[in-house]
Formats: C-alpha cells, sequence, structure tokens
C-alpha cells in the first residue's frame, strides 16, 4: 500500500510525503495557492520547490551502486470536495485528517540507495569420477549409425566431449 500525507501551513507552505510498499521514501514540498469554488469546494494550485531524494542509487552486494537522478512530476492543480471539516475527496479518492502527521517527521534519505539481491551464482559443473570402460556389444550393422548419430547429436549438436567413453561437458 501507498501512504501519502499531506501537511498545508496556513502560510501558503505545503509537504508531501509519500512512501512506496517497499519502504522507500519521497518527499516534496513548495508553495500552494487556494481558491475556493463553491461551499464545499477548493481548487489547490501548487509550486514545487524542492524534494528528497535528488538521486536513487541501486547496488548489488559486492558491486558499485549505480545512481540516476530523479526529479518528481510537475504539481497538478487539485480539485477539493470536502464532505466534512476532517475528510475531502480528489478524484474519488477519500483523504482525512491526520493529526499527527508522523510521516512528515520522518526523514528522507538522500540519495536514496536501494539494495539489489546478490547476482545468482552461475551452474558450474561438479567433477565427474572417471569410469571404467564399459563393454561393447557385438556389432551389428546397425551401430555404426548409432554411433555416428551419437556423434552428431551430442558432438555437434550439444557440443559435449567423448571423455573416458562417456559424453561429458554438454551445453544442452
Amino acid at each position: 500500500m501507498v501512504q501519502t500525507t499531506v501537511g498545508m501551513g496556513s502560510d501558503g507552505t505545503y509537504a508531501v510525503e509519500t512512501q512506496l510498499p517497499n519502504g522507500s521514501r519521497m518527499r516534496v514540498w513548495g508553495t500552494f495557492q487556494a481558491t475556493p469554488i463553491s461551499g464545499s469546494e477548493i481548487r489547490v494550485t501548487a509550486q514545487i520547490s524542492d524534494w528528497k531524494p535528488h538521486q536513487i542509487c541501486t547496488q548489488a552486494p559486492g558491486l558499485q551502486a549505480r545512481c540516476t537522478s530523479f526529479q518528481p512530476p510537475p504539481a497538478q492543480p487539485l480539485l477539493l470536495n470536502f464532505e466534512g471539516p476532517d475528510s475531502y475527496q480528489i478524484d474519488g479518492v477519500v483523504w482525512s485528517r491526520d493529526p499527527v502527521a508522523a510521516l512528515l517527521q520522518q526523514p528522507v534519505d538522500d540519495p536514496l540507495v536501494q539494495y539489489a539481491q546478490a547476482p545468482v551464482s552461475p551452474m558450474i559443473p561438479q567433477p565427474v569420477a572417471p569410469s571404467a570402460p564399459q563393454e561393447q556389444l557385438p556389432s551389428d550393422p546397425r551401430s555404426q549409425y548409432e554411433v555416428g548419430n551419437q556423434n552428431f547429436l551430442y558432438g555437434h549438436m550439444k557440443g559435449c566431449s567423448f571423455i573416458d567413453g562417456r559424453w561429458q561437458d554438454c551445453q544442452q
């Protein structure tokens, strides 16, 4: 769930803090102007002054962080439709008063560093103990074709090596 807290001061300043499901937070602040539309509607126009974080970085264990600059989208005018003294709607979403505004009282990291999982370890075939050569059955006329087919299939198509009488190190 995305949590958002909006603080609007009587001096025309505001701050918006958004916390995403992964725990990362963004804060935007600036000035606003409120224009009454009707007895229960107000249009709010905001101007962004600054924000945090300015950079978002991703870092995997053992690797250097990769950072990109971050800029929030420009503020759009909002129409607030008040349902009562403690709640209003914006585009059908109900917002309610938070007397504590705890989200606005927490620090926001700048830059924001998101940690990625360690890269997956490669699949390395384990050494195979050499085996004793297998006895060959008496050949019949078809065996020469079977050997040729196996050589083509395993040697060329799968990239195997014929070691100690067995196909090993196959790629597919």
